[in-house]
């Protein structure tokens, strides 16, 4: 999540915003933005509606368990008209996709 501290103004100028979902409650969130200095969307989804929905709830944690809801680490580039542009994701779930990866791939859909 930090990664992308020095690359969120690079991110805006080729047209693209940067949201974080995780099973972190508020005030989690805000304490971690605020000693991070996040500039960036954390939204909580601490009541697990939306991980799940987009289908990258930790398998690992059932349904029930306080964990459940747990995302995987997964980025999607959602376009302008709303629809997925590109989905980075690793098999591992202690990885995390690189940001220059990702920047490179937003680099090039901005060259048409």
């Amino acid at each position: 999540m930090v990664a992308w501290n020095p690359k969120i103004k690079e991110s805006r100028a080729l047209g693209y915003n940067v949201a974080l979902v995780t099973h972190d409650k508020p005030a989690a969130l805000k304490r971690f933005a605020d000693a991070r200095n996040i500039d960036y969307t954390l939204l909580s989804d601490a009541k697990a509606d939306i991980i799940p929905a987009f289908g990258i709830a930790n398998p690992q944690f059932a349904k029930g368990s306080s964990w459940f809801g747990v995302a995987l680490p997964v980025i999607f580039v959602v376009g302008k008209a709303g629809v997925i542009r590109h989905r980075f994701s690793l098999r591992n779930y202690q990885d995390r996709p690189e940001v220059d990866t990702i920047l490179n791939v937003l680099r090039k859909d901005a060259q048409g």
